[in-house]
């Protein structure tokens, strides 16, 4: 009968040890989800941020090449002017240096 109780003192002490360590093993698992959570919000948080400035990127680029456009345009322009000017015929003499008179 003693042997009895030692075989089961024995048997709910290591349950008891089984339980304290399934307990912890349960609290290290919940911890380790909430850290994953933590990381997966940062993740997304991250993601959404990234995709954020890539957009800003794109319209800042899209914004760049349009004022690059009309730049060009400007120069372009002001290169047809310079190149109108020179092919105009040369303006009519109104003044006569060798009789220094007025002509018209």
């Amino acid at each position: 009968r003693v042997l009895n109780e030692l075989k089961h003192n024995e048997k709910a002490s290591t349950s008891y040890e089984h339980s304290q360590e399934i307990e912890s093993l349960k609290h290290t698992i919940s911890e380790y989800l909430k850290e994953k959570e933590s990381f997966e919000r940062k993740i997304a948080i991250l993601k959404d941020d990234l995709q954020k400035e890539e957009s800003r990127n794109i319209d800042r680029e899209l914004a760049l090449e349009k004022e690059v456009n009309e730049l060009n345009n400007i120069v372009f322009k002001r290169n047809q002017s310079a190149q109108t000017v020179h092919m105009l015929t040369k303006p009519q003499v109104f003044y006569n240096h060798a009789t220094r008179q007025a002509l018209g």
